[in-house]
């Protein structure tokens, strides 16, 4: 028999009653414990008294315990509580106090917190002593990777010292190949990012792409929506995605997919002309050997994502022949380490004269139909 018991006392805490009894088969032994505390916060700093009772076979008399138990992050010594930038910001103190019915005493303290940008490098350092064994001492870390999990740990007392370590990991077969993942959980969901290599996935720790586009996330809920999100804080300037969330509803025991439409290629903003002038608003723009599709806004100007490095444009903005047009680029292969990579923006006659201007940073280089401000490509595409 089991009983949980808890009242929220709003901003002062809350109080809680836990329990357990346990009788044995064909005899009049049992176990029987409980517990009722109190816990509360304050300014970010939680706290809790407890106070137990044990009656158990083979104890000859009842133990009782008082507990104390503080945590506190260290974001509240620097005066940024609501920030984790750092890992001073992500480590907390811990302290837990102990005396029972027989006088004895216990108490640990300990610091933990994790490292790393992506907080997948979890670290936990404790001292303590005890009235039967003396001191004791542990220090454990684990390593969230992509591929798998990492885990050391040592532990020590009077009698003995521990050295341990676990290396676990998950393989996922499917029909675009084999993905390595973390540990698996009976229900999984598979990423699929084609060309998206090297992605966060968010919320999840350590979880990332691996260099073909695919990730796996485990532990996934059943019967509910999975919010699945590509971070694309962490995307290379050469990937665009169409959509970054994708939700998925699985079932028990089941390894579902959550695909992305991913762009691999140039994002490029270009100034399309004919005659001079401007094609006009609304046009349909298709790049011909990849079928990328978008749209003429003001002044001529189309955004792609995803767009070869030298290609063939199709501007059409009627039925007719005369309401059509095709445009050719090329474009260097610089392009695609640039944020906003390429730039094409109308130029006039005057412009094309071969010359180089280096002053303050600002470096411009006139010709061919192409000039660099700041590393930004920028030139025009004639429509013919």
């Amino acid at each position: 028999m089991q009983l949980n018991i808890s009242q929220s006392l709003n901003d002062f805490g809350s109080l809680y009653i836990s329990g357990t009894h346990q009788k044995y088969w064909n005899t009049s032994d049992s176990d029987t414990w409980y517990q009722v505390g109190y816990t509360s916060s304050w300014v970010g700093i939680s706290y809790s008294l407890s106070f137990s009772w044990n009656e158990s076979v083979g104890i000859p008399d009842n133990e009782r315990i008082v507990g104390l138990n503080v945590s506190v992050p260290f974001n509240v010594l620097t005066k940024r509580r609501y920030t984790r930038e750092n890992a001073l910001d992500r480590a907390y103190a811990s302290f837990n106090a102990n005396r029972n019915s027989n006088g004895q005493n216990s108490w640990l303290a300990g610091v933990g917190g994790t490292l790393l940008e992506g907080h997948n490098l979890s670290y936990h350092v404790s001292q303590g002593d005890t009235s039967n064994n003396g001191y004791t001492g542990s220090a454990t870390a684990n390593w969230q990777a992509a591929y798998g999990t990492l885990g050391v740990g040592y532990n020590y007392d009077r009698d003995q010292h521990d050295v341990n370590w676990q290396l676990s990991g998950g393989v996922v077969g499917h029909e675009n190949g084999i993905t390595l993942s973390q540990p698996l959980g009976d229900t999984n969901v598979l990423i699929k990012a084609p060309g998206a290599g090297g992605v966060r996935i968010e919320n999840q720790t350590g979880i990332l792409t691996d260099w073909r586009g695919y990730a796996v996330m485990p532990y996934a809920t059943v019967y509910r929506y999975n919010r699945i999100a590509l971070d694309t804080n962490t995307m290379g300037n050469s990937i665009d995605v169409e959509k970054n969330i994708s939700s998925v509803v699985p079932t028990q025991g089941a390894l579902v997919r959550a695909n992305f439409d991913t762009r691999i290629g140039v994002r490029a903003l270009i100034t399309v002309t004919q005659g001079r002038k401007p094609v006009p608003f609304g046009s349909l723009v298709r790049e011909n050997s990849t079928g990328i599709t978008s749209m003429v806004g003001d002044d001529g100007q189309v955004y792609l994502s995803g767009a070869p490095l030298s290609g063939e444009l199709l501007v059409q903005w009627g039925d007719g022949a005369n309401s059509r047009c095709i445009a050719h680029y090329v474009l260097p292969k610089q392009s695609l380490q640039q944020a906003v990579t390429v730039y094409f923006g109308s130029l006039h006659t005057s412009w094309l004269i071969k010359e180089i201007i280096n002053e303050d940073n600002l470096q411009i280089i006139i010709g061919d139909g192409m000039f660099v401000v700041n590393k930004h490509i920028l030139g025009y595409c004639l429509c013919k």
